[in-house]
This record gives C-alpha cells, sequence and structure tokens, in this order.
C-alpha cells in the first residue's frame, strides 16, 4: 500500500527506482508532470513522485 511511502531523498528514491542518483538528478529538473510519469514507469509499486525543492525531497504525487 501507498501509506508506508511518506518521502525520500535523492539516493533513497533511485534506490526504489534502481537508477543511478545522478539520473534522478537530471530528470528533476524537468517539469512536474515530465518527472512524474518518468519516475511512475519506474517504481515497483506505479507511484509517481514529485520533487520538493524546499525540503529538498521527493514524495509520492498526490493522485488528482
Amino acid at each position: 500500500s501507498q501509506t508506508s511511502i511518506k518521502r525520500m531523498n535523492q539516493a533513497e528514491l533511485a534506490k526504489r527506482l534502481d537508477v543511478n542518483s545522478s539520473t534522478v538528478g537530471r530528470n528533476k529538473s524537468k517539469p512536474e508532470s515530465d518527472f512524474a510519469m518518468w519516475s511512475l514507469s519506474k517504481d515497483p509499486e506505479g507511484i509517481a513522485w514529485k520533487y520538493v525543492a524546499k525540503t529538498n525531497e521527493f514524495v509520492p504525487a498526490e493522485k488528482e
């Protein structure tokens, strides 16, 4: 379930998505919708992620 997943730093998200940390870093500068689609395609549970610049963390994107 999604409830156990709160927030992650770049290294943690990279591990979850099975990509290099630098790959996450490259993608986080893209538009939010692009990053969401990219992360969703890599996530083992099909969760879309969102980068929060203020805290430098990644959080599951809310499903509207």
